[in-house]
């Protein structure tokens, strides 16, 4: 039976989540590679490269950079979301909110400023230089 699971983990076939379960509290920044679902209570900024799901009874206060995101619970801080974000109906987010692809369900709270862009590039700089032409 093992053998079977070294098989499918070497293969690529489990994929890793990271879990902050309820009645964890967390006072610091936090990293993540990997999904990551939070429960639990963070105090500190969460950057996470993958997707990012606060649970109905997770809070963070920080600042929070994800890939994606699905927020049931509670944000205190600004949140910078790379593709989409999803506030359920149970959500409550206070800070500005700056994505790709925004969906509020009926009940959620948001409190803040919201920036939306198709770009995932940063704004165009203004070039300065004069450039001369040949003829």
């Amino acid at each position: 039976m093992f053998d079977k699971l070294k098989n499918k983990a070497t293969a690529g076939f489990i994929q890793s989540f990271n879990y902050i379960c309820a009645n964890t509290f967390i006072k610091g920044d936090l990293t993540c590679e990997t999904d990551l679902r939070v429960d639990g209570k963070i105090l500190g900024n969460i950057t996470c490269r993958a997707k990012l799901v606060i649970g109905i009874d997770g809070f963070v206060e920080g600042e929070i950079r994800a890939n994606s995101a699905i927020v049931e619970g509670s944000v205190l801080g600004n949140m910078q979301v790379e593709e989409s974000l999803t506030l359920c109906g149970t959500a409550n987010v206070e800070g500005n909110i700056s994505t790709r692809q925004f969906t509020a369900k009926e009940g959620s709270n948001m409190n803040g400023q919201l920036t939306m862009s198709q770009n995932a590039q940063p704004p165009l700089q203004l070039i300065t230089e004069k450039i001369q032409v040949e003829s």
